[in-house]
């Protein structure tokens, strides 16, 4: 037919059209795209905190756009990690500069001491689990269907998985890893329903072994769902509310645990009333030295806050940061002076280090100008926060209505807990009260425990008009909207209770 044949598709919405083999050189133009960006900044005029936001709004988006469907090369995602590094610390081909923290804590999250920023690979791999959870999750999608018929055998995630029978609780990551011993015939097919059987106090049926006690507190906990038919959801194990987030997946790939995550102590310094560029480095400087001795002396340390240069260096941070004290000689808060001599000791230090060989002692009134013309210009420059009085206490409901109050009380999170509460009418008369003991729960759980509770009481009284007040707020949000949380929502069947009254309203009470 006259055609001739082409190793070369071409490129489709940006992404290369391969059609054999490695995508080698493919993908060079990332890092050239990259670079580009970069070098058309002027990196002279950029603090350092101006390129972390160009390069999270700019430079990062081109590289993961093309993470979307593909796993790129590790050689194009170390060349755009050294490219991104190098322009951050501001080091070029001819002159090179000491890079001063590691890149793997640089790509950490800001609470456990980084600056947000991602390690490619890592973001990569997340960034396709992502793709994944959508494969798994996207009900009746065209794209979907088409690659699970051609690429992955029938399991729960597909069709003909949905027809398998329920969950059983040999499957159920929870309850599973917290039991050790053999099964015999039969018991691998018990399911949830059947084993965490509340009514019959939690006990175990059909089984070889005794359970630990303390499982059999969390099973005594357990919260059913009302609905019989209710099936399987699917949700993510490492987030608080069952949606897949790429900032867990992140952690993962990491090899963290994003539900495990010791918080790094320093975190209040996000929060100081200084410029960004301050808040960057007030953690890396010392006190120690006869530079900084001098300057403090020079600046006159306010009175109340002396005592706290004896304290550990975190600590004596965190304290004059957060001093309501005043400066000496004209009235500027010592919380934006700290901070700000903090910096300019840091400058001065690394100034007489790498350039000129000495220290200015007069700088100091340099730091006091600054510090005055923030707080003149940037510290109030927040928009204030509107307060309301909100009036506190029980009120009587309407003429015709009932009013159901429920709480709880727990002594951990997961503890020993209990929840209940009260059913009383137009003039405030006691109808019916309820408790109910629970082993081992939070105090999410024990509320909605309650709160079922209450509507079936209310329900069993012939209760028409009722209103249901909460004090906690979570709860009331999730009776609102159960698709918020999906760990809750197979477990909140109160929205279809509250059906079963003619009127309901469902009340924030504080």
């Amino acid at each position: 037919m006259g055609m001739t044949s082409t190793n070369n598709l071409g490129r489709y919405l940006g992404f290369p059209l391969l059609t054999q083999g490695r995508p080698g050189d493919a993908y060079n133009f990332i890092v050239e795209r990259v670079q580009n960006k970069l070098a058309s900044w002027r990196t002279k005029l950029l603090s350092r905190d101006g390129k972390l936001v160009l390069v999270k709004s700019v430079a990062a988006p081109i590289t993961e756009y093309f993470m979307q469907c593909q796993a790129l090369p590790s050689k194009v995602c170390e060349v755009v990690d050294k490219t991104i590094r190098d322009f951050l610390w501001g080091s070029t081909e001819e002159k090179r500069k000491m890079h001063m923290v590691k890149w793997s804590t640089v790509t950490l999250p800001k609470e456990l001491g980084g600056l947000g920023l991602h390690s490619m690979k890592d973001r990569n791999l997340a960034i396709l689990t992502k793709l994944c959870w959508r494969l798994a999750s996207a009900n009746g999608s065209p794209w979907a269907a088409m690659l699970l018929a051609k690429y992955l055998t029938p399991n729960r995630m597909t069709e003909e998985g949905k027809k398998l029978p329920g969950s059983s609780i040999w499957t159920a990551c929870t309850l599973r890893s917290l039991i050790q011993g053999p099964l015999t015939r039969g018991e691998e097919n018990i399911t949830v329903r059947q084993y965490l059987d509340n009514e019959t106090g939690g006990r175990a049926y059909n089984i070889s072994f005794e359970l630990p006690s303390q499982l059999l507190d969390v099973i005594k906990a357990t919260l059913l769902s009302i609905d019989q038919n209710a099936e399987d959801v699917l949700h993510w194990a490492y987030s608080k509310n069952g949606f897949f987030s790429l900032k867990s997946t992140y952690l993962l790939v990491r090899g963290l645990n994003p539900l495990n995550q010791v918080i790094d102590s320093i975190g209040w310094v996000w929060k100081v009333e200084a410029p960004p560029k301050e808040m960057e480095f007030v953690e890396h400087l010392v006190r120690s030295c006869e530079v900084a001795k001098d300057f403090w002396q020079e600046v006159k340390v306010s009175y109340c806050m002396k005592d706290t240069f004896n304290l550990p260096i975190g600590k004596w941070l965190e304290s004059n940061s957060h001093s309501e004290a005043s400066f000496l000689f004209i009235s500027i808060p010592w919380k934006i002076l700290f901070p700000m001599g903090v910096w300019h000791l840091w400058l001065r230090q690394n100034n007489h280090v790498f350039k000129s060989g000495k220290v200015e002692r007069s700088w100091f009134k340099k730091c006091i100008k600054e510090s005055a013309e923030f707080y003149a210009i940037g510290f109030n420059a927040k928009a204030e926060r509107n307060k309301a009085v909100v009036p506190v206490g029980w009120s009587k409901p309407r003429k015709g209505w009932a009013k159901l109050y429920t709480d709880r009380s727990v002594m951990g999170n997961p503890a020993m807990a209990g929840g209940g509460g009260m059913i009383r009418g137009q003039e405030g008369e006691w109808i019916t009260g309820f408790a109910r003991p629970l082993e081992r729960t939070n105090s999410c759980m024990v509320e909605l425990w309650a709160l079922r509770d209450g509507l079936l009481l209310a329900k069993e009284l012939g209760i028409n008009n009722l209103i249901v007040e909460l004090d906690a707020l979570s709860v009331v949000l999730l009776m609102k909207n159960s698709t918020c949380n999906l760990l809750m929502e197979p477990l909140l069947m109160e929205p279809l209770l509250l059906k079963a009254f003619p009127n309901t309203q469902v009340v924030h009470a504080y």
